[in-house]
């Protein structure tokens, strides 16, 4: 399995801590960072057979983007064990089911991103992955269960995806 882990792009702010963080969308910047995410995959030639996005607002704007943008990609689907408070054991076992002979894009939050890379790439789960906003892992997965284990192949930046972005113009 090919797995693109995601954070999603730069989200508003709180307005305050007793205001839902559900409902906050990506900032324009923010949008245009996964517009620029979304292009440097479509010149990659990276094609998905599923999108699954927390379904927060701003991991929901982020993985559609990146669908409409990256051509001819799948329509997200929301998964809640994607959500920032679920368990990655739990989001494992459920993508264990999609199969191992896939390319899947997971659009996210931190630290349940970096739990997951971490349950994923190291003995006993603890590595230590900094995935920014509208950064992406890109993960070759050799098994799901009874134990995970996957190579992590590359991590992009939204610098580092500037700057490809700005050497093709």
């Amino acid at each position: 399995m090919d797995l693109f882990v995601v954070r999603h792009g730069e989200a508003g702010k709180r307005i305050s801590a007793a205001a839902s963080d559900s409902g906050r969308g990506l900032t324009a910047s923010g949008r245009k960072e996964v517009e620029v995410l979304a292009w440097l995959l479509k010149d990659m030639g990276i094609k998905f057979d599923f999108i699954i996005s927390s379904s927060l607002k701003r991991a929901v704007e982020t993985a559609h983007i990146i669908s409409g943008n990256a051509g001819r990609q799948p329509e997200p689907v929301q998964w809640k064990e994607l959500n920032p408070e679920s368990d990655p054991a739990i989001f494992i076992r459920r993508l264990a089911g999609v199969g191992i002979n896939r390319r899947i894009a997971l659009v996210g939050h931190n630290p349940f991103l970096q739990k997951l890379i971490g349950m994923l790439v190291a003995e006993g789960g603890e590595c230590r992955i900094e995935l920014k906003k509208c950064g992406v892992a890109r993960l070759d997965v050799v098994t799901l269960v009874p134990s995970p284990r996957a190579e992590l192949k590359w991590l992009l930046t939204p610098k580092i995806e500037k700057y490809a972005s700005s050497a093709n113009d």
